[in-house]
């Protein structure tokens, strides 16, 4: 099976991957973004919120676009010989 995954950006780290330290007396520097979802090592700042199957694949529909082309070109070939 294929799949479509969409994501969007964390509304915590605005897609940063890290949340802001703090400044004042004590500041901190950043640190890596704690909302659920945010950070996997793949997408950090993105959080996933769908997926999607794709039946027939994308490998499936490719192949029919290029059956079609094929025939295109046989027609294109038989009208350019008249």
């Amino acid at each position: 099976m294929q799949y479509v995954v969409t994501y969007q950006i964390c509304s915590q780290c605005n897609g940063t991957g890290q949340q802001p330290g703090s400044t004042g007396e004590n500041p901190t520097d950043p640190f890596p973004c704690t909302w659920p979802g945010c950070i996997d090592g793949v997408t950090d700042g993105y959080i996933e919120v769908g997926r999607t199957e794709l039946e027939p694949g994308l490998d499936d529909i490719l192949d029919k676009v290029n059956d079609v082309l094929d025939k295109c070109d046989d027609i294109k070939e038989v009208v350019a010989g008249l």
